[in-house]
Formats: structure tokens, sequence, C-alpha cells
């Protein structure tokens, strides 16, 4: 487990972020992202300008998960963020900028309900399975953030910027998968590059069946998919023990 949690807050250094216990803001109905994960971002106190901020970044949020970004106008964001086009210019003049914002505030939001999944699970096999759950877990609770994270995939493919942050990202996920699987694994000796194989097969399986939720299922068929995806990174995990893989 400490090995674990290291990690995990070298990943929250980089981001700015370090999760707390999550709340939601005051007519939390309206609101997409959580108390915790503002207050990580602006001061503990917010100000107008900040309140004005963040109705502009759940506003491009709205607006990302529902138009391709050629199409997305300072208009788009302005419209689901109660604003006007110049206010959101004032504070995110460069598109790019408010882009990567929403990206980082949507995988922090992510990032709380993996950690919370791991720290409620018992065992380390438990750790991994419900790691992979909180995937699934947060597609469903969260279908704006998917739906824009979907846009997020193509902006990699065009952008090398947002590739480069992609690729950290899932550098990070990697390391995270590895030492659970380590401490699973603990009393075995695993060449490390065995557990690196596996830890990116599995995040290839985890992102796999997200775009499988995103583009070919219904909502009721994320729970199947969810747990075929867990059968499938355990057999993974199982195989570093009988070297079927």
């Amino acid at each position: 487990m400490g090995k674990i949690f290291r990690i995990l807050r070298i990943r929250d250094k980089i981001f700015n972020y370090m999760p707390k216990k999550v709340q939601m803001l005051p007519s939390s109905k309206s609101k997409i992202i959580s108390k915790t994960i503002y207050q990580e971002l602006f001061p503990k106190e917010l100000s107008k300008s900040d309140k004005r901020k963040i109705e502009i970044i759940e506003g491009a949020i709205r607006a990302y998960a529902s138009v391709d970004f050629d199409s997305i106008s300072f208009d788009a964001v302005a419209t689901p963020a109660k604003t006007s086009r110049k206010l959101v210019q004032h504070y995110f003049p460069d598109k790019n900028e408010l882009f990567e914002t929403s990206m980082k505030l949507i995988r922090a939001q992510f990032q709380v309900l993996a950690v919370e999944a791991i720290s409620k699970a018992q065992t380390p096999k438990a750790q991994i399975e419900e790691y992979i759950r909180s995937t699934f877990y947060w597609a469903k609770s969260q279908p704006l953030h998917t739906k824009a994270w979907m846009l997020f995939f193509q902006i990699c493919a065009q952008k090398p910027k947002f590739k480069n942050m992609h690729a950290e990202l899932t550098k990070m996920g990697e390391q995270r998968i590895m030492a659970m699987i380590s401490n699973l694994k603990k009393s075995e000796k695993i060449a490390a590059n065995e557990l690196l194989n596996v830890a990116k097969n599995i995040q290839r399986l985890i992102t796999g069946g997200l775009i499988e939720v995103c583009t070919e299922r219904n909502i009721e068929d994320i729970e199947l998919v969810q747990e075929q995806v867990v059968k499938a990174c355990m057999m993974l995990v199982e195989s570093l023990n009988s070297g079927t893989r």
C-alpha cells in the first residue's frame, strides 16, 4: 500500500493536486466538478472572478462534450457557462489553454474516483479490480466528462502538445498499475519489464473498454463491459505466475 500511494503522491504533485474528501459545490445539480478539485486550483475563498472562471470551464466542458473541436467557438462555451463571449476571452484568450485546463479538471475528477476505489479495497487483488471498475463508474456517473475525453483522444492525434500530455498521463497510469501488481505479487520475483508489459496491456484493455462503452454500447451495457475488462486484466496478472502470457 505504501508504495502505491508514494506513486500517487508523485502524480499529484505534477498536477498540483492531491485528492481529499470529495464534496460538491452548492447547487451541485448544475456542477460537474467537485469542490475539492476547484480548491486545489483556486483559493479556498473563491473570489467573484474565480467563480466566473469555474463557470466558464464548466461551460467549456459541456461544449467539448457536444461538438467537435473545430466548431467550438467562444460563443459555444459562453452559452452553457451563462456568460458572455467577451468574458470567456478575457479569462481564456487562448482556446488551447482553455481546452488543456478543462481536460486536466476532467482527469482530476476521474483520479478522485480511482484513489477512493483503491483506498476502499481490502486486498491487493481487490485494489486492482476496483481501480479498473473506477474507470467505468466514472464513465457512467460523468457522461459529459466522458464525451469530452473522447474529443481529447481526437485532439491528441492532431496536436503534439496534447499527445505528449496524454503520453504522460498514460505513463502515470502504468506506474500505478505496476505498483498494485507488485503489491499483489510481492512474494514472487518478477522482472520489471514483465510488470511493465502487463501494466501496459491492462491500460490498453481499460482504454479499449472505455472507448467501446462510449462508441458502441448503450449505458446499460457499461457493467457488462466493465466485468469483461476486469476478467481479462486479472488473467494477465495471473499469467505472471504461470508464464502463459
